[in-house]
């Protein structure tokens, strides 16, 4: 019974260990997303940026053939209505960017005052390495600690089990053989053993209900190692779903942003000259930076769903290599 109880203690504080070791990779993780989420929004911003200049010098166009009589008005409105659209995303871009930047801050110990130094290049992380489906989720902490758990609440029901049995209890005591006059100097120092033999009789519905109880929260944490089990195998379905659906959208994107480059330098071509007037390049460098934006968006939630896969199948913080390609140390 106490061999019982000892591996129950035992294989509970296993299963802590292995929480405690999936909660610091969770935690990595989230640093890892939010420092991947601050650098998108600066890359963002940057774009936006490039866009305002480009929707001005539109905007100067169209008020210069406005004036002239070769505009119209509902042109001049459309491209003040695309400036005022692009500074507000420029102001969302900086509110996402100070919040990030507070919340990676939160993460690391921080007082949130925004001030973190970040890099400006995305990070380098490769898809989690991955092998047989069981193997796969047995790498993973909480499942470990979800069957360990299992394995501390059948130590402790037998235990309980087997305090419902005759209880042999020894004691000892050391003792001193009586002296005499005679043989002083002889006198010896004994141990003795005692033994009783117990039965739990008045006992035995107060046992037997632990016994139960023990049962009960046996079968509980089975359930919960058949629901850990369960979840693992949808958040490892979830990730790689979403690596193949964002690295097919990502190769879209990169054809879109291909042929707009391409279109650009058709018109920057005509423009020099003299074909086209510079308006139609300004508006192939506009969608030509809207391309890039979303391959920009595209590329961090690839980064960040990655991140979600390394934990899905358990490569923790202690079995990956280093991903700081291209980021600050800061």
């Amino acid at each position: 019974r106490l061999a019982d109880e000892y591996m129950a203690s035992r294989k509970t504080y296993e299963a802590q260990s292995y929480e405690y070791r999936y909660a610091m990779d969770a935690l990595a993780a989230r640093v890892i997303q939010t420092w991947i989420d601050q650098i998108s929004s600066r890359k963002s911003m940057a774009v936006e940026q490039e866009r305002l200049d480009n929707i001005r010098r539109i905007e100067l166009i169209q008020l210069e053939r406005y004036k002239g009589g070769t505009g119209n008005l509902d042109e001049l409105s459309t491209a003040r209505s695309r400036m005022q659209h692009v500074l507000m995303a420029i102001e969302e871009d900086q509110a996402e960017i100070n919040r990030s930047v507070r919340k990676l801050e939160v993460l690391l110990g921080r007082y949130p005052e925004g001030a973190l130094v970040s890099a400006t290049k995305l990070p380098v992380i490769a898809c989690a390495p991955v092998s047989i489906p069981a193997e796969t989720l047995m790498q993973r902490p909480d499942i470990q600690a979800a069957i360990l758990r299992v394995e501390a609440a059948k130590k402790a029901t037998d235990a309980s089990s087997k305090a419902q049995l005759p209880d042999l209890r020894l004691s000892g005591q050391i003792f001193k053989e009586a002296a005499s006059l005679n043989n002083l100097s002889d006198s010896t120092k004994y141990w003795g053993i005692l033994g009783s033999l117990f039965q739990p009789l008045f006992d035995a519905g107060r046992l037997s209900n632990e016994r139960e109880s023990k049962q009960t929260e046996l079968d509980a944490t089975v359930s919960e190692l058949r629901q850990t089990v369960l979840v693992a195998l949808k958040e490892v379905e979830d990730v790689f779903g979403a690596e193949k659906t964002l690295s097919a959208q990502r190769a879209a994107i990169r054809v879109a942003v291909k042929e707009s480059a391409n279109n650009r330098l058709f018109y920057q071509d005509r423009y020099r000259q003299g074909l086209e007037p510079i308006q139609n390049y300004l508006e192939a460098r506009e969608q030509e930076l809207v391309m890039s934006k979303q391959l920009d968006e595209i590329e961090a939630q690839i980064l960040k769903n990655r991140v979600d896969m390394a934990l899905a199948v358990g490569a923790g913080i202690e079995d990956t290599q280093p991903i700081s390609q291209g980021v600050n140390e800061k």
